[in-house]
């Protein structure tokens, strides 16, 4: 299952940090984060890269998600981007 995180709007936090994503790559999933998803949350790309995800734009991450774990729900124009029988965790 390709998962993916994008940056949270007007939040500090992000939805998975590095070490969750690490556990969910090692059961076989793959992760897509938003490039810079985590920097308010002071996890840097290469903290995600190094935990096994791919780091990407928000349209790339979208594309390819069949999950998107977020923390607010996300807008109109995110959800019009997902592909098709995507699913929204929030």
């Amino acid at each position: 299952m390709n998962i993916g995180i994008l940056t949270e709007q007007n939040d500090t936090r992000v939805a998975l940090i590095p070490e969750t994503i690490q556990k969910l790559v090692a059961d076989g999933n793959q992760a897509w984060v938003a490039h810079m998803a985590g920097a308010k949350a002071f996890y840097s790309d290469a903290d995600f890269e190094a935990a096994g995800a791919k780091v990407a734009s928000t349209d790339e991450v979208l594309g390819a998600a069949d999950l998107l774990v977020s923390i607010h729900p996300p807008t109109d124009e995110i959800l019009a981007k997902l592909k098709g029988k995507a699913i929204v965790s929030s």
